[in-house]
This record gives C-alpha cells, sequence and structure tokens, in this order.
C-alpha cells in the first residue's frame, strides 16, 4: 500500500555502530504483536517485596524499555560470541536472531550501555514512537 511506509518501518534497517563500525546490528519491523506486547509491558503493574516484607509498587523505567523495544526489534548482528572467530568467518553472533525474544533480551544485559543506547536511538529512528524520547517533545505511545 503507498504511503504505509510513513507509518511503519516495511523492510528490515541494518547500521554500522559509530565507535566500531566493522559491526552492524539489524532492526526488523515490529509487528501488531511487538506493538501489542509494548502496551502490555507498559500496563504491567511491578511489586516486589522488600527486605522488610513490605511491598513496593514500581514503574516502568526506561532502561527496561530500551531492552524490550531492542530485543522486539532485533534482526541480527555480526558481532561475534569469541572475538577470535569473526561471524562473517563462521564464527557464531553474540546473539542469535532464532533465539526467543525473552532470550535476546537476557543477551543485551551482556552488551555495553553506550552500545545499547545507540542501537535505541536507532529504532527510534526507523519505528515511529519506539526508541528515546522524542527531541522534540512529541509523546511517544504507550
Amino acid at each position: 500500500m503507498k504511503g504505509f511506509e510513513a507509518y511503519a518501518i516495511l523492510d528490515p534497517v541494518t547500521f554500522n555502530f559509530e565507535k566500531a563500525p566493522d559491526y552492524w546490528w539489524t532492526i526488523n519491523p515490529p509487528t501488531g504483536g511487538d506493538e501489542l506486547a509494548m502496551a502490555r509491558f507498559f500496563a504491567t503493574k511491578r511489586t516486589r517485596i522488600l527486605q522488610d516484607g513490605m511491598v513496593e509498587e514500581s514503574y516502568t523505567t526506561g532502561t527496561e524499555v530500551m531492552h524490550r523495544e531492542i530485543a522486539l526489534t532485533f534482526g541480527g548482528t555480526n558481532i561475534p560470541l569469541d572475538p577470535e572467530k569473526p561471524v562473517e568467518k563462521g564464527g557464531a553472533p553474540l546473539i542469535d536472531p532464532t533465539l526467543s525474544k525473552i532470550d535476546i533480551e537476557e543477551k543485551l544485559k551482556d552488551l555495553p550501555g553506550m552500545m545499547l543506547k545507540e542501537i535505541w536511538g536507532h529504532v527510534g529512528e526507523a519505528v515511529p514512537n519506539w526508541g528515546p524520547e522524542d527531541p522534540k517533545g512529541r509523546p511517544r505511545n504507550g
């Protein structure tokens, strides 16, 4: 449908990292199911039990949103699991794109925070209403 691309990415987007240009990352278009998963993620009340037995409610943090959006849109990377075995030469990637979204989210914890922020910025450029808050002040969905 012509004009549909103004509302969503239709094809995966691949970028190279600013400080590690030999490494690339692919962002897949989120599906309606991914949008639903994010809506539920935002709407879920979180509680935790403190050491003294009291119950505390907490809110979804920006870092949690970053990890979830990156996991949901993950399409692949050539960041190697073993730096001595590049993906292009048959080595395994740090994150296998066939993993479940939950397992991908767990693997993201191994990446440096600044690298995750760079990925999330690209998610925001590629996917309307995803990524970090828009610098022009437009609200995010959620």
